[in-house]
């Protein structure tokens, strides 16, 4: 199995800066992965990562990473778009070792270290969207609430 195309894609939405990563393989296997914020990934994608990873082995993700970074990391500094390209198509990597093996992130990743987790959550959301936002399952979950002007 090779690594057949890396497609980075926003929300759709011009004024979003979201962008997610999929990797497709020859045998119609994909992942999924974040690379957060940021405009100009596509030329990233397109001109510097997939040229040094189709047709590789898409499990060799550390091998891959450490490719990428040793030969990208330094292009617009250690945390800009680069980094973020990176991030983004590593974690689609982790997405689709999942699917392959099976087994979630966790597992492949070193197994349970903790039963329990500290959840905090950020939500920063425009005051017209607040209302809409508020009803999601997880606001309820977190007892999450839209501050007051």
């Amino acid at each position: 199995m090779r690594l057949l195309r890396l497609d980075p894609y926003g929300s759709g939405d011009p004024a979003s800066t979201w962008n997610l990563v999929r990797v497709d393989t020859d045998q119609g296997v994909w992942g999924l992965g974040e690379a957060y914020w940021g405009t100009g990934l596509r030329p990233v994608f397109d001109d510097l990562l997939a040229p040094q990873l189709v047709g590789e082995k898409p499990l060799d993700i550390d091998r891959l990473v450490t490719l990428l970074t040793t030969r990208w990391g330094g292009t617009h500094t250690q945390n800009g778009l680069v980094m973020a390209a990176i991030s983004g198509l590593e974690i689609a990597l982790w997405d689709l070792a999942g699917k392959l093996t099976g087994l979630p992130a966790y597992r492949l990743l070193g197994g349970t270290f903790r039963d329990r987790v500290r959840l905090y959550t950020l939500i920063s959301v425009e005051p017209a969207l607040a209302q809409w936002v508020v009803r999601l399952p997880v606001c309820s979950l977190l007892h999450w609430h839209p501050p007051t002007a």
